[in-house]
């Protein structure tokens, strides 16, 4: 099986089909001996320092249940232009509470400011709310998964925001065992959303 990957990934890297996408020129068939073994779906390309990435395999699985972390993502981001926006609200507010009232430019810029945190405090709440229904679309499709060590994997991951290698630690696994049982549930749920 070994040299079946060794063959298909190097035949790859001089076919120029890994190195179009951004693989490294200089990986050989030596370098993919140290490739770890046991996934044939995919190929490997050997990256700086021995560290090994994935260039195909699983594309739809993979964009389906990253959409969660995408929209965890655009929901933090949102909350951390609001947390700016009221900071520079505070010092403004300190600013003017001793000068007199009257509608100055810097009254108007507050009133600007506290209209763009109102929209985005709204934006966050629709975010949340498209947030909420991937996590439960994500839950379903990974509860179909047949095998029930990838369903819990991927849950750990995708649902609990959990890091691979804390995964393996969690579960009592090595890290590459954990990439085999995650292969299994990604192949699965590929399966699922591209029958």
């Amino acid at each position: 099986m070994l040299n079946d990957i060794l063959d298909a990934s190097a035949g790859a890297v001089a076919g120029g089909l890994v190195g179009a996408g951004g693989g490294q020129a200089g990986t050989t068939s030596r370098d993919l001996a140290d490739a770890p073994t046991g996934i044939t779906s995919r190929v490997l390309v050997g990256g700086p320092a021995g560290i090994w990435t994935e260039k195909s395999g699983y594309p739809l699985a993979k964009a389906f249940l990253e959409r969660v972390r995408e929209e965890e993502r655009k929901v933090s981001g949102l909350e951390m232009r609001i947390e700016n926006l009221r900071m520079l609200l505070t010092g403004r507010t300190m600013q003017l509470s001793d000068l007199p009232r009257g509608d100055s430019p810097d009254q108007q810029r507050m009133q600007t400011v506290f209209a763009e945190i109102d929209t985005l405090e709204r934006e966050k709440a629709q975010a949340e709310a498209e947030a909420e229904a991937i996590r439960i679309e994500v839950g379903r499709m990974i509860c179909r998964v047949s095998d029930p060590s990838a369903q819990k994997v991927l849950m750990m991951h995708y649902l609990e925001n959990m890091q691979w290698i804390d995964i393996a630690g969690k579960i009592g696994y090595c890290r590459n065992h954990v990439y085999r049982i995650r292969a299994r549930g990604y192949a699965e749920i590929e399966k699922m959303l591209h029958p």
